[in-house]
């Protein structure tokens, strides 16, 4: 800036090496005063337009800031919103998980109850079934047997070639009774392999229900982690835009100390050439 003028003992009153009186000026230091109050002037006029810029830029700013915060406002709403939703969801499909699980293992538990009792509803019918057979079998040998006897009374008694017709039905009767008895046997076990199967179908896809809302909880955590980062980085934009503000707004009241003290030096001088001029013109008067 223009160094301070020294205006009641400086270099403008000492006119030359006996000095002025306080009632007189020459001319060439009315020029110089005139000259330095012309050009003080234009860089008061320069420093207010650049003032003006500078007010016109914060208030720019000022609605950007505005505008900003807004938007941000906006957009952290948003951001809130859909998390309360995830978590909704999350805590939905928590729920649905836990039920799901407790609804398999009940289904598991009641599954291999049933199959324990059908097991053993299996096993008693099958020994029942034997010795009804062994039951029965040993009746009809007991009764050939009877037949085979001689009996009081003229009865006759078999021939060599019947016994041994009778005792080949025994032993097909006997192999076709354990061809049954194996016939059961596998056709039982066959339904427990069914029964099995079923059940492991079912966990199958319990274990794929499981995978599937897992993967979505997953899912769900990425959109709340993205979220997050959008709202963090919109909150450095935030800073950015508040930092660049301050920076203008300092600028701005450095350029207005600045011109105040341009314009109280401008306005002393202008006072002061005043007073010389007046005094000049009332001693030329005299």
């Amino acid at each position: 800036g223009i160094p301070p003028l020294s205006l009641h003992s400086g270099e403008v009153l000492r006119g030359g090496a006996g000095g002025l009186s306080p009632t007189g000026m020459d001319e060439e230091s009315r020029r110089f005063i005139f000259s330095t109050v012309a050009d003080m002037q234009e860089r008061l006029a320069e420093e207010t337009k650049q003032r003006k810029e500078l007010q016109q830029k914060v208030e720019v700013l000022e609605k950007s800031v505005e505008h900003e915060k807004s938007l941000r406002l906006l957009t952290e709403t948003r951001a809130e919103e859909k998390v309360r939703v995830k978590s909704r969801i999350i805590d939905r499909m928590t729920e649905e998980m836990a039920k799901l699980k407790r609804e398999h293992a009940k289904a598991i538990k009641a599954m291999e109850k049933e199959m324990s009792a059908l097991e053993t509803k299996l096993r008693v019918d099958y020994e029942e079934k034997e010795t009804q057979k062994l039951k029965e079998m040993r009746e009809e040998y007991e009764r050939r047997i009877r037949l085979r006897t001689p009996q009081s009374g003229g009865q006759r008694r078999p021939s060599l070639r019947e016994d041994e017709r009778e005792r080949e039905r025994e032993r097909d009767g006997g192999r076709g009774m354990q061809n049954r008895g194996r016939d059961g046997r596998q056709e039982e076990a066959y339904m427990l392999n069914v029964e099995l199967t079923k059940v492991k179908s079912e966990l199958q896809w319990a274990v794929m229900d499981k995978a599937k809302i897992e993967a979505e909880l997953n899912r769900a955590q990425d959109e709340i982690e993205r979220a997050r980062s959008k709202a963090a980085k919109q909150e450095a934009g935030r800073v950015k835009v508040e930092e660049a503000l301050e920076e203008a707004l300092s600028e701005l009241r450095a350029k207005h100390r600045e011109v105040t003290s341009l314009a109280r030096r401008l306005d002393t001088i202008m006072r002061l050439g005043a007073s010389e001029a007046w005094a000049d013109d009332n001693g030329r008067g005299g």
